[in-house]
């Protein structure tokens, strides 16, 4: 199968968030060739999630877990997928299985308690990675950070309220946009952006599957920061070279004393 990453057919990858940056990760992981996925969401699919999910409008009101699970075994039927549509917080306390058996744990979230749990659990030493990875509003700049297998914990680069104190972008209102008369809030992008950033995820959790991933790892995807300021918000991460639009930067995790890098 064309594009497959040899090697993969026994990994095993929990992904945390079946959301527009989560579900495209977990179907990038599927078709490289991970043979084994475990999908985490309490959530269900909603028509604000359309326009950037992989999931359809045949979809609307199923569990995003549930819904992903059938759709990569339609189209993959040889990966063995599980959902599980509740908090990653209650499978680790009652299933912790799950987490034991895995080689990677990768959280898309953006829901501070659930990614602070498994940093706590990360902090105590693991055998499984973890990727912890977000996209900053309206996908102009993404990122990951990586902890390989052991003790490792990276609750000190965000607030209490998780917010990561070493972003790229400021946004009025923090970037959430409330849509109107429905009761729902959103963090705006485009799904070309999100594509882009689930890309780098993907291509992340791949090379920490193969082993060439080394040490705790902060990844940055960065497109076109000049548009930022279009867009209403502030640019003040890393300048690009003139006459590049597009950026992966890799380097270690960001000092804490640091506000940026």
């Amino acid at each position: 199968m064309s594009g497959v990453t040899t090697g993969l057919e026994d990994s095993r990858v929990v992904c945390i968030g079946i959301g527009s940056l989560g579900s495209a990760v977990a179907m990038q992981l599927a078709r490289s060739g991970v043979g084994h996925l475990v999908l985490i969401d309490y959530e269900r699919l909603v028509s604000a999630n359309l326009g950037r999910h992989i999931l359809g409008a045949d979809d609307l009101g199923k569990e995003k877990a549930v819904a992903l699970r059938e759709k990569i075994l339609r189209d993959l039927p040889t990966v063995e997928v599980s959902a599980h549509a509740t908090f990653a917080e209650i499978v680790l306390q009652q299933k912790p299985e799950v987490f034991e058996k895995a080689d990677l744990v990768v959280i898309t979230t953006a829901d501070w308690q659930s990614e602070a749990s498994l940093w706590k659990a990360k902090s105590g030493g693991t055998s499984w990675n973890l990727i912890q990875a977000w996209s900053e509003p309206h996908t102009q700049v993404g990122h990951a950070l990586l902890a390989p297998a052991g003790a490792f914990d990276a609750r000190n680069l965000f607030s209490e309220s998780g917010d990561f104190k070493h972003k790229f972008t400021e946004w009025p209102e923090g970037g959430i946009i409330p849509l109107p008369a429905c009761g729902e809030s959103f963090i705006p992008g485009g799904s070309l952006g999100m594509t882009s950033i689930a890309s780098m995820v993907s291509q992340t959790a791949l090379r920490t599957l193969i082993g060439k991933a080394d040490g705790a790892t902060w990844i940055s995807s960065i497109n076109r920061p000049q548009d930022v300021a279009n867009l209403g918000g502030i640019y003040h991460g890393p300048e690009l070279p003139e006459g590049l639009q597009q950026a992966l930067l890799e380097r270690g995790w960001p000092n804490p004393m640091d506000r940026a890098a």
